[in-house]
């Protein structure tokens, strides 16, 4: 009974070891930066092949996988990164039936040439450069670049001398104004004020503003601030100024700040002939200047 036990223990073991083959395709004087296949042929299908993260000689490029009539190749593409005899590990493979055993792969060993000798830190070619049909030589290459830069800057320079030099703008003059006489400016505001109709609406505003016509007069003819003087001001600088004293203009001051201060209504006659009295004032001033 127990010979039996031991037969099909026998004969349920025997699919669970997989046929396993490994093979290396292009492994022959490498140099570093070339490239191989690990090519691994197993019976069952793997699940996973484990690189260990110590392969520091070796870079995984590709891995594919192929089935074919007796099982499945798995190849793995990978790149030399060292120069000498370089070790690969075994590698574990993983089935993909967790009944099938697990099993790994035989370490092998690869030959990497080197391009140069260690000390040598010079790069050379490995052959000479080809040379392309009716190519210059280099030198004549940066003769050319020079004279393109040099007839480039004397294009440059000769157009500037020939582009027209803008012309200036012209000057413009400001037109002469002519200078209006102060008693000319005074005979018009007057006669603005007599036709604003102010005196048939208040004669005491009026009044005010005749006052103030002729102390901007006084101002700007004498140059004294007649504005901010009060009437006996004015009269006292008349006095002290011969040719400044006016009895007319001092007359219509007096008579203005009668009807400003004291309320003072006069007859229409009376208002008549102060703004007489002050444009005949106005008119002389004028004739005396020759203006």
């Amino acid at each position: 009974m127990k010979r039996l036990y031991l037969l099909l223990l026998i004969l349920f073991s025997l699919p669970l070891a997989a046929e396993l083959n490994q093979s290396l395709v292009g492994a022959d004087s490498l140099f570093i930066g070339d490239s191989f296949i690990f090519n691994i042929d197993s019976g069952t299908r793997l699940k996973e092949i484990a690189l260990p993260d110590t392969l520091k000689d070796f870079r995984l490029l590709e891995q594919k996988e192929q089935q074919y009539a007796g099982g499945f190749r798995y190849s793995l593409k990978l790149m030399v990164l060292n120069l000498g005899a370089l070790s690969f590990p075994k590698l574990e493979l993983k089935p993909l039936n967790p009944l099938h055993k697990r099993q790994s792969t035989d370490g092998f060993r690869v030959y990497v040439l080197g391009v140069r000798a260690e000390s040598d830190s010079l790069l050379r070619d490995i052959k000479p450069l080809l040379k392309e049909p009716f190519q210059l030589p280099f030198w004549l290459y940066l003769l050319l670049a020079l004279l393109c830069i040099l007839l480039g800057i004397y294009l440059l320079l000769r157009a500037l001398k020939r582009r027209p030099k803008a012309a200036p703008p012209p000057v413009v003059k400001e037109p002469i104004v002519p200078q209006i006489p102060a008693w000319t400016l005074a005979l018009g505001k007057l006669e603005k004020l007599l036709a604003s109709g102010l005196l048939e609406r208040d004669v005491v505003e009026f009044h005010f503003q005749l006052s103030a016509l002729l102390r901007e007069y006084l101002k700007a003819a004498y140059s004294f601030n007649a504005l901010e003087m009060t009437t006996f001001e004015i009269r006292e600088t008349m006095r002290q100024n011969p040719l400044l004293f006016s009895a007319s203009a001092l007359d219509v001051l007096s008579y203005c700040d009668r009807i400003k201060f004291a309320k003072w209504l006069p007859e229409t006659k009376e208002i008549q002939e102060l703004i007489q009295s002050l444009r005949q004032y106005l008119q002389k001033e004028g004739e005396q200047s020759g203006v």
